[in-house]
């Protein structure tokens, strides 16, 4: 039986809500975005990267 995330991290995704989203999506992906803005680039790739994230840590927490 293999699983993708280690039990402790399932257990403080499940604990600390909050703290995942804030960890494991914004502060990432709004460094993408500063830099992107910042380079003079799209920021759609940016985005694009935080409806991922934001999908992986939503499922991490709930199942």
């Amino acid at each position: 039986m293999s699983t993708v995330t280690p039990p402790y991290l399932k257990q403080v995704a499940v604990d600390r809500p909050i703290t995942t989203l804030c960890v494991l999506t914004i502060g990432p992906t709004l460094a993408l975005q500063t830099v992107l803005l910042l380079a003079g680039v799209d920021l759609f790739p940016g985005k694009l990267a935080e409806l991922l994230l934001l999908t992986a840590a939503a499922t991490l927490i709930t199942t």
